[in-house]
């Protein structure tokens, strides 16, 4: 095998993007060069070395044994490469280099984008990138480099990640302020400040809820157990603002972290058009909001830390 002849940073790359479209098309659109110079330069790897990194003949095209393989060492590499940049930047300007986050679908839209901007406006000259994910998917793909750090809810299912607290709080029950379910909410006498929905109250309702295995959808299905019923879904959806508009429309309801863009959905009833509700003692959960990071590749890039302390020090 010639691995120093016909392996480098570009080449890795190709072999990459071509598992993640699964189309020579796709792929090299994506890398902006020609089909034929990226299937020419997957055969020299696949020749020049004896190896075949994917089967070919099938609508998609999908690695072999040695391809994955490959392809789980050559993230690893492209990782360290990014890590070596960013040192090296580090060293020359504390301000230069890349990141890239990875976040949940809801996530994204109710906290994340928000601190994005935030950083980029105080961090210009950092290249930042943003993935969407499911947050199981997230959590490999810290693992083997493809993202520097992911921001996802608890629990964390990847033991091997290093998980970093941002915040925390309480799940409420979002209905419209037409929904007739409004008559059956209280208060506590220790707090007269908040009010509250018996759960139990719901259970023939129907909710808008996350897509499964999601982990608000995991959250929500821990509040429906203690409220002792299984919820009828009539839509399952990724992003929360489509969540709020059906609510806002319809008596449907929907389960939310009380976390919003700016402020807490409890303080934005009136704006949204909305009744949001904490809830009752027996069926109240916790949410916790955590960034997971990997020790494997050495520890946290200063770039990572930043971005890290400005979602600590904006959650609320």
């Amino acid at each position: 095998m010639d691995f120093e002849k016909s392996l480098n940073l570009r080449t890795i790359k190709y072999v990459i993007t071509l598992a993640e479209e699964g189309s020579f098309t796709k792929a090299a659109n994506r890398l902006y060069i020609t089909q034929p110079s990226l299937s020419q330069a997957i055969k020299r790897v696949e020749a020049e070395n004896g190896i075949q990194l994917f089967y070919r003949g099938q609508e998609r095209l999908l690695p072999t044994e040695e391809g994955k393989m490959f392809i789980a060492t050559g993230k690893r590499v492209l990782k360290l490469m990014r890590d070596l940049e960013n040192d090296l930047l580090d060293r020359s300007s504390a301000n230069k280099g890349r990141l890239v986050v990875g976040t949940g679908y809801m996530l994204g839209s109710i906290f994340v984008f928000k601190q994005v901007a935030k950083f980029r406006e105080k961090y210009p000259e950092i290249d930042l990138r943003l993935i969407e994910a499911p947050a199981s998917e997230l959590e490999t793909m810290v693992i083997d480099g493809s993202v520097d750090l992911c921001v996802v809810f608890e629990p964390i299912r990847e033991k091997s990640l290093q998980t970093i607290k941002i915040c925390s709080g309480k799940m409420v029950l979002i209905m419209s302020k037409e929904n007739p379910l409004n008559q059956y909410t209280f208060r506590y006498k220790e707090d007269p400040v908040h009010t509250y929905f018996d759960l139990r109250k719901a259970k023939n309702a129907s909710f808008v809820c996350p897509t499964e295995g999601n982990r608000l959808d995991l959250l929500s299905n821990i509040i429906f157990k203690k409220a002792g019923f299984i919820p009828y879904v009539s839509l399952r959806i990724r992003n929360i603002v489509t969540a709020i508009r059906l609510v806002k429309n319809s008596n449907d309801l929907v389960l939310l972290p009380e976390i919003f863009p700016g402020a807490p959905l409890c303080s934005r009833e009136d704006e949204e058009g909305i009744r949001c509700y904490y809830l009752n003692k027996a069926c109240d959960h916790p949410w916790t909001l955590a960034v997971a990071t990997s020790n494997y590749y050495g520890p946290t890039s200063t770039i990572a830390q930043k971005f890290i302390e400005l979602l600590k020090e904006d959650s609320f």
